[in-house]
């Protein structure tokens, strides 16, 4: 019972993420704007669940033991550095779907079949929205609104280069580039009908050509090479396991090297114009400007050994401190602003265990597996463990790698017994289209 809750409030939080721009245009002109934070309201009430089930079993898993030391860490530096309360709370509240996100993951590998309709459903949405988007001017791209006193965009109106960004339903070009590809993994990877799950690939590089998400389109690349060799049985293990254990490590350490090198290097980047500025002038801006300006603000505003806090940079700060915000625009600066060196062992445990996932062992690893890489890979250029799909992906695939390792079967939440007989039937292996076998819980 208590697993399909979470993965409804899983598709309720996606279905808002998706529709983003459209519903804070409609609860904005109907005087609502708040309504737009319901599924957060649903987060903290699953959360609550699952903090009375922790209580009653008097375990708790080590994962959350570690989200809980980087939260509390991250919440007494904010106070102490940031100039208001509020600042901190609403920081600690963007990272509430990461927290979610780990947490559901066991409930979403025992239900495999719901999770593949819910996501076929959450695809479709987005294609609609990004192909309605492209054809008709959409009212709520642009528009601005206020919420407790905040001047707030519905859907962001951007060009590169001259070329319209296509945001879709969503709330800007981007956030709809993501949700389409961490979409298109999980059909790719575990939708039988192999036909219908190539259209679904076929069409989402279209549509993230339209978005003019650039990062979005190289992973999509990319993994039209790296899922058909991890899946196929012609490919040898060993090269599986050296894929499987290798990318992690070289996304995590390029997500990572790339804004500290602007602590040695001084990018004078020229902008260009064309062709060459639509694909390269954003990243510039980041090497010259985002990432460097980053590093002024922690070691001005904060420390570098701990900090700034939550809220301390991004959407929290955008609100609280206008005059020194800075975008993150990474995943390492994001990390290392909120929760400061600390940071860096978390990630590196959690691409240590994702780089000895058994990936040619299960759809169920495979998958926790891509989701992570594209999301490390993201995360190159997007702060995305504070809300969005990027940050479910990440949530997800931890709660995965860092429950299966210390138990090769995944059980059910806290001794459920109608969950166990259904974590039976889940386990068993199966056989599958390409005469092999394959274990749906592991």
């Amino acid at each position: 019972m208590r697993a399909r809750l979470y993965i409804y409030v899983l598709f309720v939080l996606a279905l808002f993420d998706v529709l983003s721009g459209v519903l804070r245009f409609a609860f904005a002109l109907v005087g609502r704007p708040y309504l737009f934070y319901l599924p957060k309201v649903l987060v903290v009430l699953a959360l609550v669940v699952e903090g009375f089930a922790f209580a009653r079993k008097g375990r708790v898993a080590r994962l959350t033991v570690g989200i809980a030391l980087l939260l509390a860490e991250s919440a007494v530096v904010g106070l102490v550095t940031l100039p208001s309360r509020g600042q901190v709370w609403f920081g600690l509240y963007l990272l509430l779907p990461l927290v979610f996100a780990a947490i559901s993951a066991r409930a979403v590998v025992v239900n495999p079949q719901l999770c593949g309709k819910l996501v076929g459903i959450l695809w479709i949405i987005a294609a609609v929205g990004v192909v309605f988007a492209w054809l008709v001017p959409a009212p709520w791209v642009g528009f601005e609104y206020q919420a407790g006193g905040v001047t707030l965009r519905a859907s962001r109106e951007w060009t590169t280069g001259g070329v319209p960004r296509i945001a879709g339903f969503s709330a800007a070009s981007d956030a709809v580039a993501y949700q389409l590809l961490f979409l298109a993994i999980p059909i790719a990877i575990l939708w039988r009908r192999r036909t219908l799950a190539l259209v679904v690939w076929i069409v989402t590089g279209a549509l993230l050509v339209v978005t003019t998400s650039k990062t979005a389109i190289g992973v999509l690349i990319a993994f039209s090479i790296v899922i058909p060799m991890m899946r196929w049985r012609i490919v040898p293990r060993g090269v599986k396991r050296g894929i499987g254990a290798s990318l992690p490590w070289l996304v995590t350490a390029i997500a990572v090297g790339l804004p500290l090198s602007t602590l040695f290097i001084d990018y004078n980047v020229s902008f260009m114009s064309g062709m060459q500025g639509i694909l390269f002038n954003s990243f510039g801006d980041r090497l010259g400007q985002t990432w460097p300006g980053a590093f002024v603000l922690i070691g001005k505003h904060g420390s570098y050994v701990f900090g700034r806090g939550a809220g301390g940079i991004d959407t929290a700060q955008s609100i609280f401190e206008p005059s020194l915000h800075i975008p993150s625009d990474n995943m390492f600066v994001f990390g290392y602003c909120t929760f400061g060196l600390l940071f860096l062992p978390a990630l590196f445990a959690f691409t240590r265990r994702l780089g000895r996932a058994r990936v040619g062992s299960s759809s169920t690893a495979l998958l926790a597996w891509a989701l992570a890489v594209a999301a490390l890979t993201a995360g190159w250029t997007v702060g995305n463990l504070q809300g969005g799909f990027g940050t479910l992906a990440i949530g997800l695939a931890a709660g995965y790698v860092f429950h299966s390792a210390g138990r090769r079967r995944v059980q059910y939440l806290h001794g459920d017994a109608d969950g166990r007989q259904r974590l039976r039937a889940a386990a068993k292996v199966v056989p599958v289209r390409d005469g092999g076998t394959q274990q749906v819980a592991d």
